[in-house]
């Protein structure tokens, strides 16, 4: 039997099964993997904002490698025919041949890449880190040239609030906080800002843009606003600081998985969270600096990359200051970065305060961490599940709901 290994987690068929049972077993070995790798890196923001520590399998292979390997072990000692295996991977292949070895198996192990793809995920990397910096320069000066300063934030606490702009601003509809807004007095309202993270622009209006959010009922606090020069040169020299980055050797179920981290470190995965992660935790520095007062912070909670610079920046500049996750969804059980660990509890990489849409959503979200402080929340994002039923489907004929990714590319 040929058995192939990817870096990405996919299998054979025939193995998903056991594959995903390794997945569900080895979800806490792996976190407290990661916590202990991540001991003595209080305060290290780009230590947290790495994505082989952020535990984000949407952002690192890291988690679906070792699901790999175990697949492997697995394999092997239940006396597997294995005489070939192939991977995708020339670090993973390394890892893998290491293994065998150490454990007398004489089994070939071959790396199915050509040569023109070694060379991209060199050079890509570099060129795709070069790219967002320089969008990311290019948005700081449109907000900048379009955007007023503003003047009245400075005579009382504000209340932030962190959301995302996917496409272009639509004031009639917000798929984050739908109806916030409009359940607020006229002080809460005059107090509280959207912090926007615009994901998805369409180019050719992008200035139109900025226009009709400045001129919306809502009112946005632009990070390009207080962001100065030197933030995004401290962004841009990232990959410079975690090259030298120490990682402690361990080993996770008999396999040495260090060169995967490094590996991952090298190809800069998530640059683009990576990126707003940073300027989310300058974007808090110079609030702080500004002397802007906050009574409240609230995250978008899904402690991905992004989120650990947001609320590190607040937790570590305003200690004093509540800050609030907002986990306004249902999660799948292998998300492993949406269930906080106990190091990232500690480190402060997390809101103090964790709002879900559910009490059934308590506990579980204290999977890793019974520290956590987790409470019931409104549900946004389902406010139509009360509202009447505006169509009948025919019950002669079928009817089939096709859930498609969120962006037109994809």
């Amino acid at each position: 039997m040929q058995l192939f290994l990817s870096q990405k987690g996919y299998v054979a068929s025939k193995h998903v099964l056991i594959f995903n049972q390794i997945a569900k077993e080895i979800r806490l070995p792996f976190t407290l993997l990661i916590d202990s790798l991540s001991k003595g890196q209080q305060g290290n923001i780009d230590w947290w904002v790495s994505s082989p520590m952020s535990r984000d399998n949407l952002a690192s292979p890291l988690f679906s490698s070792c699901c790999s390997l175990v697949l492997l072990q697995v394999l092997l000692k239940e006396k597997e025919n294995i005489n070939l295996i192939s991977t995708d991977s020339l670090v993973l292949k390394k890892v893998i041949k290491k293994y065998l070895k150490e454990n007398g198996f004489n089994i070939p192990v071959v790396c199915e890449i050509k040569y023109s793809q070694i060379f991209k995920q060199l050079v890509f990397p570099v060129l795709r880190w070069l790219w967002i910096c320089i969008r990311e320069l290019y948005q700081w000066f449109q907000v900048n040239r379009v955007i007023n300063t503003y003047t009245k934030i400075y005579n009382k606490p504000l209340t932030l609030i962190d959301t995302y702009i996917v496409g272009s601003y639509n004031e009639n509809k917000d798929r984050y906080y739908e109806g916030l807004w409009n359940n607020l007095d006229k002080m809460e309202q005059d107090t509280l800002y959207f912090v926007p993270t615009i994901i998805v622009d369409p180019k050719n209006e992008y200035k139109e843009q900025l226009l009709r959010m400045s001129q919306s009922k809502k009112k946005f606090l632009f990070k390009e606003k207080f962001l100065k020069l030197r933030d995004y040169l401290f962004v841009f020299l990232y990959p410079f600081r975690i090259a030298f980055q120490i990682i402690p050797q361990h080993e996770f179920m008999g396999f040495n998985i260090v060169p995967l981290i490094k590996s991952e470190l090298r190809s800069m995965t998530a640059f683009n969270q990576v990126c707003i992660a940073l300027l989310n935790y300058r974007f808090a520095k110079r609030l702080k600096n500004n002397g802007v007062m906050l009574r409240l912070v609230m995250n978008w909670f899904e402690n991905q990359i992004l989120d650990k610079g947001w609320n590190l920046g607040f937790r570590k500049f305003y200690p004093k200051t509540l800050t609030v996750g907002y986990a306004g969804y249902f999660v799948p059980q292998n998300w492993l970065a949406r269930y906080p660990s106990e190091n990232e509890f500690q480190s402060l990489v997390i809101p103090e305060k964790i709002c879900v849409v559910g009490r059934g959503l308590i506990e579980s979200t204290k999977l890793f961490c019974d520290n956590l402080d987790v409470v019931a929340a409104p549900a946004f994002r389902f406010q139509s599940v009360w509202e009447k039923r505006k169509y009948i489907p025919n019950d002669k004929h079928f009817n089939i709901l096709i859930a498609l990714p969120i962006l037109m590319k994809e």
